[in-house]
């Protein structure tokens, strides 16, 4: 995930680049077309890695939801068996 992040910042890096350059540059006509084609093409990639990016912390949400859900579930069974070994201490 953190990899991710890293490459959104770094392609967002690339898109203000390409945006300074464009005005510098005054840029006409097919070089003005074809920078925005490439501005279309890193915002798409930008949205995609961010995409990726809620998609890995969704998951990660949802393990740990797991693993809470888990550590609740051995809680219970735990004491289940804690009352159980009383009770049956209590009958001898």
């Amino acid at each position: 995930m953190k990899k991710t992040t890293e490459s959104v910042k770094l392609e967002q890096g690339k898109l203000e680049s390409m945006k300074t350059s464009a005005v510098t540059a005054r840029l006409k006509g097919d070089d003005l077309k074809k920078l925005e084609i490439e501005t279309v093409a890193q915002t798409t990639k930008i949205t995609e890695l961010e995409q990726q990016q809620t998609r890995d912390e969704a998951a990660v949400i949802e393990y740990k939801d797991k693993v809470t859900q888990l550590k609740n579930k051995r809680k219970e069974i735990k004491f289940e068996v804690e009352v159980k070994v009383l009770e049956a201490k209590e009958a001898e």
